[in-house]
């Protein structure tokens, strides 16, 4: 488990956003390459979308990229045989490479590499942008399986943050999260007989 196996359907790390989700079905499509998704610390390198699956780091910046092929060959093959989705929708607080959009789930310099303000910004999704990117990656998710259709189930993730960078205390910024989140869910289900919350 200290390195992602038999926890999920694949060794996804932890994905926070729904951007975060968006952009890995993107990925695995064709249609979206992330950018600056390599991270150093003391000599190891990391994939930045999923920096905790390799907790000691690779060897060599090759490595991670071999790594990170054979991790979304592996996730195409679940999204194109599942029936049922179950997706935690986690945080609407996001660090974002500013020249590419590229979506991190840990802020740059937690577990590795190095927090730049030219080069980082942090977003705190609203209820729309939540709403939007969860109906692309339906879109992108239908037509990566051919148009055939599934079911999703949303929960809200329980857990507090431990911190947050909106300059909010983190119990109103939990709060604000995490309501936000419940509302997309109910928004989402409500408008769609395939997604139940």
């Amino acid at each position: 488990q200290k390195f992602g196996f038999s926890m999920y359907s694949a060794r996804y790390g932890n994905i926070y956003s729904v951007r975060q989700l968006l952009q890995l079905t993107l990925e695995i499509a064709g249609k979206w390459t992330p950018q600056n998704h390599i991270w150093e610390k003391d000599g190891k390198y990391f994939d930045a979308l999923r920096p905790n699956v390799e907790p000691e780091g690779l060897d060599s910046q090759e490595e991670v990229v071999e790594h990170r092929q054979y991790h979304l060959k592996k996730v195409r093959e679940a999204f194109e045989q599942l029936d049922l989705f179950i997706f935690t929708l986690g945080l609407t607080e996001m660090w974002i490479h500013k020249e590419s959009g590229t979506t991190f789930p840990t802020a740059p310099g937690t577990i590795a590499g190095e927090y730049e303000q030219c080069t980082y910004t942090f977003k705190n999704a609203q209820f729309r942008d939540v709403i939007q990117d969860f109906n692309q990656f339906q879109k992108t998710l239908k037509q990566l399986r051919g148009g055939k259709s599934f079911k999703t189930i949303l929960t809200v993730s329980p857990v507090p943050l431990t911190a947050s960078a909106s300059g909010q205390h983190v119990l109103v910024s939990t709060s604000h999260s995490k309501s936000i989140l419940r509302s997309a869910a109910g928004q989402l289900s409500s408008k769609n007989k395939k997604i139940d919350y």
